[in-house]
């Protein structure tokens, strides 16, 4: 990282993406929601978008968190960035075949691909239920391991209110997974 700063270093760079390109995606696709796994290149855009963003960002990192907490929440933004995008770019499409009867193919899920469990698929479709920024952090905090003090630098967030938000929307997802599969962890 300071080898890119300090002097340009490309490959340095380079090595950075390819080291921490997993984690982007990882975000890319909870911040996304289910937009993102049925449209596997708006994760791929947003991973991109991140990557450039992450060339000037660079610059101003200070230190004060952790690089992947200051990757992810670029990787974050850059995928809700593009969620908009992607919407705007869509409503202007259904406006302009408003007057054409023809139907659109669903998206291939991408999902469908990947070697996944039926519980994963389950967790992430009650992750999409949550609000954003109550998504992002339970997925940053417990899948990536983010601590609270670096969620409420990336949030904004005075450290009791990420807590408070983390605390509801574990709740809320143990909730739907036990409604779902019932105490014994069985899907119903």
């Amino acid at each position: 990282m300071a080898a890119w700063r300090d002097r340009g270093d490309q490959a340095a760079f380079g090595e950075l993406v390819r080291r921490h390109g997993r984690l982007m995606a990882r975000v890319a696709v909870v911040a996304l929601g289910s937009s993102g796994r049925r449209d596997p290149g708006l994760v791929q855009d947003a991973v991109q978008e991140a990557s450039i963003r992450l060339l000037s960002a660079l610059r101003g990192y200070r230190g004060d968190a952790p690089l992947s907490a200051f990757i992810a929440s670029l990787a974050r933004r850059a995928a809700l960035d593009e969620l908009r995008k992607a919407l705007r770019h869509k409503k202007r499409a259904e406006l302009a075949s408003s007057h054409a009867d023809t139907a659109r193919p669903k998206p291939e899920d991408p999902a469908s691909g990947a070697e996944r469990t039926a519980a994963a698929l389950a967790v992430l479709s009650r992750l999409d239920a949550l609000k954003e920024p109550d998504r992002s952090i339970l997925y940053l905090r417990d899948a990536e391991d983010l601590d609270i003090a670096s969620l409420a630098a990336m949030f904004r967030l005075p450290q009791g209110t990420v807590k408070s938000k983390l605390a509801r929307a574990r709740a809320a997802v143990r909730a739907d997974v036990i409604s779902a599969w019932g105490e014994g962890g069985t899907l119903s």
